[in-house]
């Protein structure tokens, strides 16, 4: 990188995330854990769970 600044967005669903270990172990670093458990991992598994729902029924419907 050119630089050591960080850039971010006005709209930022996902908290961002303190620089070093020691501050990830925080309470910032569990809001960060948090929000990125609602925002980023909790609409995957969704997805993930859907598709594999989705190919069950066609499975399913197959088999009849």
């Amino acid at each position: 990188p050119f630089s050591g600044e960080r850039y971010f967005f006005p709209f930022r669903p996902v908290e961002v995330s303190p620089i070093g270990v020691g501050s990830f172990f925080s309470e910032w670093g569990l809001r960060v854990i948090k929000s990125e458990l609602l925002w980023v991992w909790a609409p995957a598994a969704l997805c993930v769970l859907l598709v594999l729902g989705f190919r069950r029924a066609r499975r399913g419907a197959r088999g009849r």
